[in-house]
């Protein structure tokens, strides 16, 4: 190793440059993958894989012999950097303000211990109505209504009401997927059929990465690096025989960790 440190010194300054820059935003990467993993955006398996990846690109861009290779890693890396938070962004859009999560959460402490808990059913659909879900608030709500007699509950008939005059268009009467496993869910439902988990809180916090999708988007990270990265340097590393060798079980390891992680688990999340 020392050998190789003082080689990149006189010989590649450029090279040992972009080898120690780049543990800058792999540094990032690693406290967002923690910091996902801790929030439960993304399971542990897969925010521990995308640590060793990242930790090993360093590490390869550091001690590379071929010149080539640091500034190679540092703009995958950067790119990684850049890239994914836009992606997570697109799919994560948190609508709702804490406390109305925190409203949600109660509703559903509730219902957890008095599944026929009419009122709790109803400031559920009240909640998640304001949050972009009025076909499954609706089902919901008349669901809890039966329950509550108007001259005891005259605003929430009243709501109810109004709620039914509004039109509703077509995306918003369809079944909502889960995020922790993509079961669809009819409206009406308030616990995933499939898993049990709550999916209308997922959706009301706007966690459009649940642990599914965020292992495929980790898995899709680490077979574009080991493609973009693993291949070149083992082609210009390694003897001819051993780099064929090599080459072809990083091509196997890239596809088999993307079949493992885009295998069908049902529905697509929505």
């Amino acid at each position: 190793m020392t050998i190789l440190l003082r080689d990149q010194i006189f010989n590649h300054p450029g090279s040992l440059m972009a080898g120690c820059l780049i543990w800058v935003p792999i540094g990032i990467w690693v406290l967002a993958l923690v910091q996902w993993a801790v929030q439960g955006d993304i399971d542990v398996l897969s925010a521990f894989a995308g640590i060793l990846v990242g930790v090993g690109l360093g590490m390869t861009a550091l001690l590379a012999k071929e010149p080539f290779m640091a500034p190679l890693i540092f703009t995958a890396v950067v790119i990684t950097l850049i890239a994914f938070p836009f992606v997570r962004g697109a799919l994560n859009r948190r609508a709702l303000a804490q406390v109305d999560v925190d409203a949600i959460e109660r509703a559903y402490e509730i219902l957890g211990q008095k599944p026929g808990n009419a009122a709790a059913k109803f400031k559920l659909a009240k909640l998640i109505y304001s949050k972009g879900m009025p076909g499954h608030a609706l089902s919901i709500a008349e669901d809890a209504i039966q329950q509550m007699p108007e001259s005891v509950f005259v605003e929430e008939h009243r709501i109810l009401k109004s709620w039914r005059h509004y039109r509703m268009q077509p995306g918003q009467l369809q079944p909502l997927s889960c995020l922790q496993c993509s079961h669809p869910n009819a409206p009406g439902l308030i616990f995933c059929e499939k898993c049990g988990s709550k999916f209308l809180l997922d959706h009301a916090r706007g966690a459009w990465v649940g642990p599914v999708l965020a292992r495929k988007l980790v898995a899709a990270w680490v077979g574009i690096i080991v493609g973009l990265v693993g291949i070149p340097f083992a082609a210009a590393t390694l003897p001819p025989a051993a780099a064929l060798v090599v080459i072809v079980a990083l091509m196997g390891l890239s596809i088999a960790v993307l079949v493992l992680a885009f295998r069908n688990t049902g529905a697509t999340a929505s």
